[in-house]
């Protein structure tokens, strides 16, 4: 009976060992929990963040390739205009070169009929002097 209630009492203690142990066990579990709750917020926050940022990174690069074709049209079209200026240029410089061909070619026979002029009024003048 001695030994009986020994027994009893150890057992009590091991189940009250027990239920501590089971105790502290669901409080630890639940602190885990908690952590673990925790941790997943804060990594979905930051992945949400990266998800964003990525998110107007590439907006920004959409952007920049929308940018990038509005200059390369805006190049083509200043190198439509040079050639179609240098078109102009090159008709204006033949124009230019035909002029002063044609305006030397009057000078030419503009200086040729002075000359003509002069000798017909020295021929009179001598005509007349006689």
């Amino acid at each position: 009976s001695e030994r009986a209630r020994k027994l009893r009492s150890e057992v009590d203690d091991a189940a009250a060992h027990q239920q501590r142990g089971r105790e502290e066990h669901a409080e630890n579990l639940a602190v885990f929990a908690a952590a673990l709750q925790n941790l997943e917020t804060t990594l979905s926050g930051v992945v949400d963040g990266q998800n964003q940022e990525l998110d107007q990174r590439i907006q920004r690069i959409d952007q920049l390739e929308r940018d990038v074709l509005a200059y390369l049209s805006r190049v083509d079209e200043s190198a439509e205009q040079k050639n179609s200026l240098q078109r102009r240029l090159d008709m204006v410089e033949r124009s230019a070169f035909d002029a002063k061909e044609h305006v030397s070619a009057h000078t030419a026979k503009q200086v040729q009929m002075k000359q003509e002029l002069e000798s017909l009024e020295e021929t009179k003048r001598q005509i007349e002097s006689r």
